[in-house]
């Protein structure tokens, strides 16, 4: 699906008067930036929402306000806990048939609990954010590999986690695999 450029332009313009409104301190400076000259996340932003630019617009305040409340552009590897980000429990890998990045989660490596449920968040906000960096917010897929897992592995926190931020915060960043 293509998005034209006056729909883009459209919901920049519309999200400048909002922020010209609501003042510059509404949004993180890097975001600001983002929907200056950013044209494939505001594309992302529509896609995700059937080209609508009033829901794609409440989409962005909604990714923009969780992005400012939790410090989504500071996170880097000097304040994460680096025994989470190097555990082997989720990182990229190759690429699936379609050329999209492969985010592996090793669901036999997590057990509910086992870890600080904000520090492994931040680790996957990382994750995302340089997927999306090093793809240029080309859509990637999730692969659980279930091999040797138990219910103990299973967190299903976790999982809603995962959707809400492909639902809210990651627009057109997932690759939906289905087999019939």
């Amino acid at each position: 699906m293509s998005v034209s450029k006056n729909l883009i332009e459209e919901l920049r313009i519309t999200f400048l008067n909002d922020v010209s409104t609501k003042g510059n301190e509404s949004v993180h400076p890097k975001d600001l930036e983002r929907v200056k000259n950013d044209d494939d996340w505001l594309r992302r932003f529509l896609l995700h929402n059937e080209c609508n630019v009033q829901i794609a617009l409440n989409m962005m305040w909604v990714s923009v306000n969780w992005r400012m409340d939790n410090h989504v552009n500071e996170i880097n590897e000097n304040n994460l806990k680096m025994d989470i980000l190097c555990s082997g429990s989720f990182f990229p890998h190759g690429t699936d048939i379609d050329g999209c990045t492969l985010l592996i989660f090793k669901c036999n490596k997590n057990t509910k609990g086992g870890v600080d449920q904000i520090e492994l968040r931040k680790c996957v906000v990382y994750w995302f954010e340089r997927l999306e960096r090093q793809t240029k917010g080309k859509q990637i897929t999730i692969f659980f590999d279930m091999e040797g897992c138990g219910l103990g592995n299973m967190d299903m926190d976790f999982i809603k986690y995962l959707i809400g931020l492909f639902k809210e915060y990651y627009p057109f960043f997932f690759k939906l695999y289905y087999h019939l």
